[in-house]
């Protein structure tokens, strides 16, 4: 990911509604594909806005979503998800330790992942306890 686009992604981020609160993830009718693109570019951007400026962990983590399941850009989604666990998000916190553990994205760092399975646990996220203790290092 280049720095013009991390910049970019950065920089989407201030109104503080969320994808939920507009009620735009309960679509109903189906869309065409560039009403589709459209819609999820705009729920990017509302969810950007409201993680960056607001510091709303849960946006950060439906923007890291939508970047994963609709652009394929785990980078997008891991930083995404890393700011959502500094914001001391258990969710956030769990998503990155799953992209060490797979190798999404990044490379496989099973001692990373293990280190965030920690910060997830100690966040009260039970399963990710056992996982911590799978995943350290012996």
């Amino acid at each position: 990911m280049t720095s013009a686009r991390i910049t970019r992604i950065l920089l989407l981020c201030s109104l503080t509604l969320v994808l939920a609160s507009r009620g735009i993830a309960q679509q109903t009718q189906p869309l065409s594909t560039a009403q589709g693109s459209a819609l999820v570019q705009k729920n990017i951007d509302l969810d950007m806005k409201a993680c960056q400026q607001n510091n709303k962990s849960d946006a950060c983590i439906q923007a890291g979503d939508l970047y994963a399941k609709y652009a394929n850009d785990q980078v997008a989604a891991n930083l995404l998800y890393r700011k959502a666990c500094n914001l001391d998000n258990a969710t956030g916190c769990n998503k990155v330790a799953m992209l060490y553990e797979n190798g999404i994205g990044i490379p496989r760092n099973n001692a990373t992942a293990a280190d965030y399975y920690s910060r997830a646990c100690k966040l009260a996220n039970k399963p990710a306890c056992a996982k911590a203790q799978a995943l350290a290092p012996k």
